[in-house]
Parts: structure tokens; C-alpha cells; sequence
């Protein structure tokens, strides 16, 4: 065998064993060369290196480029604001305080005239009584509609005014206007029980600046411009012999009823489709509410002047039996006006909401 190989021209054993040793040593190397030594463990408390080079900040975060973020959802906070230009808490309230005012200032004229014809003291006491529930809800009316104004300065301010803040700017306009309708009273009227009147006149338009103050505000004002177009009616009706302010006709207390909820309907709608006002779009009990507020403010009336003029009503009833007897029957008849208005008010009210609504969710 190893002559034949040795003839063939082939290595000898020995050199293909030394070339395969060398070759195992070579690989060996290579891979002790490839192989990685660990760090060594810092034994003990050792401090860094001063001079080792601090790690790479996180990269911050990249700008948007020009447009890229401009269908990012907004998201809009909803705290109030100090003010949102155009909104104003009642809108038309220096045209509801100007005809109540107007309307106010007639009713005392009116007052004034009736007691100066008076022969006797006691016409006169009488012809106040009769005239006294006109007197004071015009004076609640008016009342209400100054203070309306002043609490829409205060929001024009430029602020958001604290509760306590548009409370006594309410009620100080409505002071000054119950103390200028009390001094109409006194000048016009200087026998007995004159001041009692005029404490009852001024005592209403401060409880109507106290109304002014409650929220929200849209509402009141559409109880302003129900209650003066009410009092329009009750004048027509009154000039056409139907005695509406007695409230001896149902069927003007039915109409003036109609007037109070239709007339605050189209008022709160045409502020909120305008968004000039305050809280937006109102729901059905808020307008139900409005057809409803004047006949609350007839109880009112009736509650302050029974109250604030029971001794001017106390003395017409001592006259006599038939004035007793009168006296009883127009309170109640007024009572049952101002109950009528109420609630076909409402109703209207409702029903002329209803009517807005989309078929699908009409009841």
C-alpha cells in the first residue's frame, strides 16, 4: 500500500498528518480570537469614571410639518368663559323695560286721575282698591324688566358675574324703581292710607327684580313679553266692555291665556335659533314654564296686594255689606283669572312646542 501511493506521486502519511494538525491550530485560534472577554466587575462602591460620556438623550419629539395636524380632533373645554361675544343672557330687555316703564307710568297716571275725581275720602280709598292689582303688577312687570337691563350690563362687563354680584345689581335697579313708582303714589295721592299704597308699589318691583335674578335668564324675559302683551289684551278687552282686569270673563282670561303661552314661545324661539343667548336650546319644561310664568306673576300680584294693601281693602270693606260683598267676589274672580292664565298658558305653551318637534317623536 505504501509503495503503490509512494509510486503514484501521492504526500506521505507523515505530511498529510502534519498538514491536518496545523490546520486544527489554526481554527482554534481563529475561534478564541472571535470569542468576547466580559467586562470585569467593579468591586466595591466605585464611582463612574468623571471623564465617561453621558448616555444620548431620548430624541425629542418631531414637529409636525405645515398642515399635518389640522384634522387632529379639537378638543373644546366646557368651563364657562368670561364672556362669548354676541351672547347676552336676555336679549331685548331694553325694549321690554322701556314698554314697562311706558305702561307702568300709565297705570299711575291712571290711579292718580281716578282719586283726584273722587268727591270723599272714601271713594278715593275705594277707587285706589280697585285700581291697586293693575298698579302692582305693572310695578312687578317694570320692576323686573330694569333689573333685566342690569343684569345684561353686568354680563356685557366683560366677566361672568357671581350669582350674589347679578342679585344686587338686579335688586338695586328694582329698588329704584319701587321707590320712584311709591313717590308717583304720594304725589299723586296724599289721604289716608297713600303711604300704604306706595310701600305696596314698591315692595311689588322689588319682588320683580328678585325674578329678574333667577336662571335662565331667556326665560324671564319671555315672561316679560308674554305679561306686557297680556296686558295689551287686557286693555282692548277691558276698552270693548268685557272688565278683564276684574277677571269676570273666562273667555278673556282664555285669551289672555292663549297670548301668554304663544307669545314667550316665539320670543325663546327666535333668541335660541339666533344663539344669542345663554344655555342654547331649551327643553319642553322650560317652555312650559314660560307659558306658565304669567299667570305665576298674576299670584304674585295678588298674594302682594292682599298682603301689602290689606288695610286699604280692609277699609273699603268696612263701608258697608255691599262693599264687603263686592270686594270678596272681585278677589275671587281675579284669583280665577289669573288661574285660567296659568294654565291654558302652559298649555299653549306646550302644544306650540309639541308642534316643532319631528313627527317621529311627536306624542
Amino acid at each position: 500500500m505504501v509503495e503503490q501511493r509512494t509510486r503514484a506521486g501521492d504526500p506521505a502519511p507523515a505530511a498529510v498528518e502534519a498538514a491536518e494538525s496545523a490546520d486544527l491550530v489554526a481554527e482554534t485560534d481563529t475561534v478564541a480570537d472571535t470569542e468576547t472577554v466580559p467586562d470585569p466587575e467593579p468591586v466595591g462602591d466605585a464611582e463612574p469614571v468623571a471623564d465617561a460620556e453621558p448616555a444620548d438623550p431620548e430624541p425629542a419629539d418631531p414637529e409636525p410639518a405645515d398642515g399635518a395636524g389640522d384634522s387632529a380632533p379639537v378638543r373644546i373645554s366646557s368651563r364657562p368663559t368670561g364672556r362669548t361675544p354676541g351672547m347676552v343672557p336676555g336679549p331685548g330687555a331694553g325694549i321690554l323695560a322701556l314698554l314697562a316703564l311706558a305702561w307702568f307710568g300709565t297705570t299711575l297716571w291712571v290711579l292718580q286721575r281716578e282719586i283726584s275725581t273722587s268727591v270723599t275720602d272714601a271713594v278715593a280709598i275705594a277707587s285706589a282698591a280697585i285700581s291697586l292689582p293693575t298698579v302692582v303688577s305693572a310695578s312687578l312687570v317694570a320692576g323686573a324688566a330694569s333689573a333685566l337691563v342690569a343684569v345684561n350690563l353686568i354680563a356685557r362687563a366683560g366677566w361672568t358675574p357671581a350669582a350674589s354680584t347679578r342679585w344686587a345689581g338686579a335688586l338695586v335697579t328694582s329698588i329704584a324703581v319701587g321707590l320712584l313708582g311709591a313717590l308717583g303714589v304720594i304725589v299723586g295721592y296724599d289721604g289716608p292710607g297713600s303711604r300704604v299704597l306706595a310701600a305696596t308699589v314698591a315692595a311689588a318691583a322689588v319682588v320683580g327684580g328678585a325674578l329678574a335674578g333667577l336662571r335662565p335668564t331667556s326665560v324671564v324675559a319671555a315672561v316679560l313679553s308674554g305679561a306686557l302683551a297680556v296686558f295689551a289684551v287686557q286693555f282692548v278687552l277691558n276698552y270693548l266692555g268685557a272688565d278683564s282686569i276684574s277677571g269676570s270673563s273666562n273667555l278673556a282670561a282664555i285669551v289672555a291665556g292663549v297670548v301668554a303661552g304663544l307669545v314667550p314661545f316665539f320670543y325663546l324661539r327666535r333668541v335660541t335659533r339666533r344663539e344669542t343667548t345663554e344655555g342654547g336650546a331649551l327643553r319642553w319644561p322650560f317652555y312650559m314654564l314660560t307659558g306658565a310664568g304669567v299667570g305665576v306673576a298674576l299670584l304674585i300680584t295678588e298674594v302682594v296686594t292682599r298682603v301689602g294693601g290689606a288695610q286699604v281693602l280692609d277699609a273699603v270693606a268696612s263701608l258697608s255689606d255691599l262693599d264687603r260683598a263686592y270686594r270678596a267676589e272681585v278677589d275671587g274672580k281675579r284669583l280665577v283669572y289669573a288661574l285660567i292664565v296659568l294654565f291654558v298658558g302652559a298649555l299653549a305653551a306646550t302644544i306650540a312646542f309639541g308642534r316643532t318637534l319631528p313627527s317621529k317623536k311627536r306624542v
